[in-house]
């Protein structure tokens, strides 16, 4: 089941009416009503705006609401007077119009009564929201749920701007709940948070009078530089003496790196020897079966492999010998 998440709504700035401080929040009712066909909705019951010049509703999250279905969307209709009757219909309405920036998953919805009904005045208004339920009878609970949970409030709405580096990033209203817009991007660094006047992380929904400046309420855009953590290179765990790790780092800690660096040594020893005039063939020998040793103690050649090498440079050096005493 898709679960999309329909989570507050606020209405803000009629355009008539007298200005109230925000009052206690007030629960909202549902009744599950089949709209056309397997449609079905919850309906809220009327709010009257009573003079009221804002209204910060909230909905109940639940895993059966729906921003659209059967070609109808989830809507608020509004009314000139009170009591949402058919006669004093003005307009309605999508969640998506009210969103107040692209992100349609924002926990708070404003709506500026003087934009969207100059001259007019709204006297109450009903909330249709769609669910992707089929059936004529809504799960057990499920409406009793929604209207325990869902509630708005009266009040005076403020403006909150946000501010990022030194531009406004955004403006908008709020009631009871602050409407946070897409967090701002900037090359070579991470967005963190909102931070109020006294650079305190802003995380309280609803703020408090010590934030506020002429009635105002000024976020700012919190950074930090960007990096990225590297870990260690994990090295093998028969990679563990100073040793094997240069082979390993210079791409010889292997079967085929082994005998190319063994043969290196073996000719660099012989050519040094001669190269000094030490033509000695035990001195080669004792050289030779020394790095022949050392490669077998590390572990770099097999035991038979340094037993075979050994026996061959015995044999040589013994074998040269020999014919210089024919001779």
């Amino acid at each position: 089941m898709k679960k999309i998440w329909i989570t507050a709504l606020t209405f803000i700035g009629l355009l008539f009416g007298s200005t109230l401080e925000t009052q206690a929040a007030q629960t909202t009712t549902w009744t599950y009503t089949n709209l056309t066909g397997t449609t079905y909705a919850l309906i809220s019951d009327c709010i009257d705006m009573q003079n009221n010049i804002g209204l910060s509703g909230k909905f109940a999250t639940s895993d059966y609401a729906e921003y659209s279905a059967g070609g109808i969307d989830s809507a608020i209709s509004f009314y000139s007077n009170g009591g949402c009757l058919g006669g004093d219909f003005l307009g309605s309405y999508t969640l998506y119009e009210l969103a107040p920036s692209d992100r349609v998953d924002l926990p708070v919805y404003e709506l500026e009564m003087p934009v969207l009904f100059s001259g007019e005045s709204v006297g109450s208004i009903r909330v249709t929201l769609l669910t992707n339920l089929t059936t004529a009878s809504a799960p057990g609970g499920y409406v009793n749920y929604m209207s325990t949970n869902s509630e708005f409030t009266f009040g005076t709405p403020n403006t909150v701007i946000f501010i990022d580096g030194l531009t406004t990033y955004y403006t908008t209203q709020y009631i009871t709940r602050v409407p946070f817009p897409t967090d701002p991007t900037r090359t070579g660094y991470d967005f963190n948070y909102w931070q109020d006047i006294n650079g305190n992380p802003f995380t309280n929904v609803t703020p408090d009078t010590s934030q506020l400046i002429d009635g105002e309420l000024y976020l700012y855009s919190n950074f930090s530089e960007s990096y990225t953590i590297t870990p260690p290179v994990q090295l093998p765990p028969d990679v563990d003496l100073p040793i094997d790790v240069i082979l390993y780092n210079t791409g010889f800690f292997n079967t085929a790196g082994f005998l190319l660096l063994y043969l290196i040594l073996i000719v660099a020893l012989n050519v040094g020897l001669w190269y000094i005039g030490i033509g000695s063939n035990y001195a080669s020998l004792i050289g030779n079966i020394a790095i022949t040793a050392t490669f077998m103690f590390l572990g770099y050649l097999p035991i038979y492999v340094a037993a075979l090498m050994i026996m061959f440079y015995i044999y040589m050096v013994f074998g040269m010998n020999r014919s210089v005493t024919y001779e």
